[in-house]
């Protein structure tokens, strides 16, 4: 090989790594977490793959967004999931310059957050044995809100959602989809402020033909009870309907 090749070859893998750092051979296992960075737009993500993940199958992945002020972490969905049948990714939230947003604005950044999601899903499939009509949300606080209203305008994304002391602002069309065949779970604190709209997304996403579990964590405030029975029943039970779902399909 020529010098000048040489160097054309080394400047390309330069180009590519910068493109796309960290990801050109994450290693997964069962029972553990790998971080990578999947690119600019969607930066840094955390993965964990269940402890009892093999190929013979496809699998579920749930994709996180934590509260205000939070950081990557998939240890209280471990918790709640038993650490098996689900494929967790924790993922960051797109910058934004303002808190406040109007409608429009709210809706325009949610959809950053929608393509976000989708990219890191369609890097995983590459790489683990992702079935996306198995997709499932999940957040807490700023993000229970998020992953509630992208649900409620985009419910083809998901067949199911994680909503923890949180609601939903229910800017949606006059006629929106029936959420029939889909998997939601609400709860919040006792004394969790946000306990009101956590009802009432309930009662919304019920309005919608969902199926919802709706939990109350006794003597709690603005946190996640992970290791509720009500929880981790869910959780298994949601593992079972979306694995019956797949074969019908």
């Amino acid at each position: 090989m020529s010098r000048l090749a040489e160097i054309i070859l080394i400047a390309a893998a330069a180009s590519a790594a910068m493109a796309e750092p960290n990801i050109v051979s994450p290693v997964f296992e069962p029972g553990k977490e790998v971080r990578l960075n999947i690119g600019k737009e969607v930066g840094e993500i955390l993965v964990y793959v269940p402890a009892d993940y093999n190929d013979d199958c496809n699998w579920p992945a749930i994709f996180y967004y934590h509260g205000q002020g939070g950081q990557l972490s998939t240890k209280w969905l471990q918790t709640a999931t038993g650490g098996k049948g689900f494929i967790i990714v924790s993922l960051e939230f797109v910058p934004t310059t303002s808190e406040k947003m109007n409608q429009l604005q709210y809706r325009t950044y949610a959809e950053r957050e929608i393509k976000n999601i989708a990219f890191a899903r369609h890097f995983l499939q590459g790489r683990l044995k992702i079935d996306p009509k198995m997709t499932v949300l999940a957040g807490v606080s700023r993000g229970g809100w998020l992953v509630a209203d992208i649900f409620g305008f985009r419910p083809q994304l998901a067949a199911a959602v994680v909503i923890t002391c949180a609601g939903n602002h229910n800017w949606l069309p006059d006629e929106p989809m029936s959420l029939a065949g889909k998997y939601v779970y609400i709860g919040a604190g006792e004394i969790d402020q946000n306990l009101g709209p956590a009802k009432k997304a309930a009662a919304y996403f019920g309005n919608r033909k969902a199926d919802v579990t709706f939990e109350i964590y006794a003597g709690l405030g603005h946190e996640i009870n992970p290791k509720s029975p009500i929880m981790q029943k869910w959780f298994s039970d949601l593992r079972g309907n979306l694995s019956r779902m797949a074969i019908k399909k």
